[in-house]
């Protein structure tokens, strides 16, 4: 009996081990696939919209230049030095714009004119300027020139009213090796190996290799033309998830099924003996010896059970162990990387600790009920500016416009890094929501009152408060009546005025 269960326990394993081999490669092969699918859709939006603000930015130029009275006139008194130095030339000489083109014509186009790059006859024949002149609308052009595409926009030019189109007026920009290296740095500079522009695709299908190399053709439509951006991207961090996560995964299933195949073996091998033994039982039972009862309490087979409970019991607290292990080192890993952000700015280590002692203070005096989450969530609310650049979080002076919205995006980059954790969603919403303003006026998303929830409430006020006291290279901090101030006048606006004033007695007792 023992070496027939002994053969059909290998076979069985041998089994095993090749299903799950196969069920591996599967689903790890669907993963990658995925992983493909998402990560070049990702790049592909990427791409959209780096054109897209290329094309913004014409747009701002057009908005400036294009609905303008004076510019009509110059253009009917045919006022050449007018129109350089404030409509045309002088665009194209400005390092900031990056405006390679500008066009102007009258209405007869008796009058032609175009600085920068020389493509006045290119867009003088296009359908696109003859739309513009007949019809009264924007229109885009698409343009290849010396191996570059040149976008192109033209629009007819009309007073302040918007009204009496006369003329036309274009804006280009060339999408030459500075900007594709823009591109390759707005999308991914570490990863994206070659961005190729052209008239046709380089791949009809995406294109992917060794578990690292990703290639593909991204088709964007502009005015009547096809563009085709041929992108080649190397992720060799994808080879070691998938090839070496794979490898592992054999490994760990082969050792565990050879563990498997010897226990096993000597437990059927006590279990043989125990039916043996029960069997010899039943046989005198069966010949008439009616003392000989089969007391399967008192036999060896209750006790193999008994032990085997004991066992998965124990195996069951080792893994209830090792999951709060898990969960602890989870904990830490993420403590790991929003202290990774000192990194990037010194002050944010000691200001996540202080603000999480703040709003914990403050949670506790009103009595919210997860205060952990309060804590937690304090400590990692400024994780987003992981993804902030050194130069702008650490910018002494003050920052421009375009900085600031930059500054803006790290609630939102944090709520990216947590949201598909097990984090529970007060601590998520802690992070996503802590510069939103009471009156509406704050961000990411301008929710007003009640609507924010309370524990992002409760760390703004945290988070402000340690930011006005604490010293910064720059700048010492504030006293505490100072601060205490600012959050008076903040009551209704910024802050809850509720919690403020609790805040504030909180601080007076310190």
């Amino acid at each position: 009996m023992y070496k027939t269960m002994k053969h059909v326990i290998i076979l069985m394993s041998i089994a095993a081990i090749i299903a799950i081999g196969m069920g591996i490669t599967i689903i790890n092969n669907q993963a990658w696939d995925a992983l493909v699918d998402e990560y070049i859709a990702d790049k592909s939006r990427q791409v959209e919209y780096f054109v897209s603000e290329q094309e913004q930015s014409l747009l701002d130029v057009i908005e400036t230049n294009a609905v303008w009275t004076d510019l009509q006139i110059a253009l009917d008194e045919e006022d050449d030095l007018w129109m350089e130095e404030n409509a045309t030339q002088y665009i194209t000489e400005s390092e900031t714009m990056n405006i390679d083109l500008i066009f102007i014509s009258n209405e007869d186009q008796s009058y032609i004119r175009s600085y920068g790059t020389d493509l006045k006859d290119v867009v003088k024949n296009s359908s696109a300027f003859k739309l513009t002149l007949e019809e009264n609308t924007q229109n885009d052009l698409l343009v290849w020139h010396e191996g570059y595409i040149v976008l192109i926009k033209l629009v007819p030019i009309t007073d302040n009213e918007r009204e009496n189109p006369e003329g036309v007026y274009g804006v280009g920009r060339t999408l030459d090796q500075t900007q594709i290296t823009k591109m390759k740095s707005a999308i991914g500079e570490n990863t994206i190996a070659k961005i190729d522009v052209a008239k046709s695709p380089s791949y009809q299908n995406q294109v992917s290799e060794n578990y690292s190399i990703i290639s593909w053709s991204k088709l964007l439509r502009y005015g009547n033309q096809n563009i085709y951006f041929n992108i080649d991207a190397n992720v060799p961090i994808y080879q070691s998830l998938f090839v070496n996560q794979r490898k592992h995964i054999f490994i760990i299933v082969i050792l565990l099924v050879a563990f498997v195949i010897v226990a096993e073996l000597k437990i059927f091998r006590k279990i043989a003996k125990n039916l043996e033994v029960t069997i010899e039982s039943v046989q005198k039972i069966s010949n008439g010896d009616y003392k000989s009862k089969l007391k399967i309490h008192e036999s060896k087979y209750l006790p193999e059970i008994t032990l085997l409970s004991e066992s998965i019991n124990r195996l069951s607290s080792e893994i209830e162990n090792n999951m709060e292990k898990i969960d602890n080192k989870y904990i830490q890993m993420i403590e790991i990387i929003a202290n990774a952000m000192e990194i990037n700015d010194s002050y944010t280590h000691q200001h996540n600790n202080l603000v999480a002692d703040h709003a914990l203070s403050l949670a506790k005096a009103i009595g919210f009920e997860d205060t952990d989450a309060v804590e937690v969530a304090g400590k990692l609310h400024d994780i987003g500016k992981i993804a902030i650049p050194y130069h702008i979080l650490n910018k002494p002076g003050r920052l421009t416009n375009e900085e600031y919205e930059i500054i803006k995006k790290h609630p939102e980059e944090g709520y990216k890094i947590i949201k598909d954790t097990d984090f529970n969603q007060k601590i998520k919403d802690g992070i996503r929501y802590h510069h939103e303003w009471y009156d509406g006026t704050g961000y990411p998303l301008q929710l007003k009152g009640d609507a924010i929830p309370l524990i992002a409430q409760i760390i703004a006020i945290a988070d402000v408060f340690d930011a006005l006291t604490s010293d910064r290279p720059y700048r010492d901090g504030m006293s505490k009546k100072a601060a205490i101030e600012i959050l008076i006048k903040g009551r209704g606006t910024q802050f809850n005025p509720e919690l403020v004033q609790v805040f504030i007695t909180l601080v007076l007792i310190m």
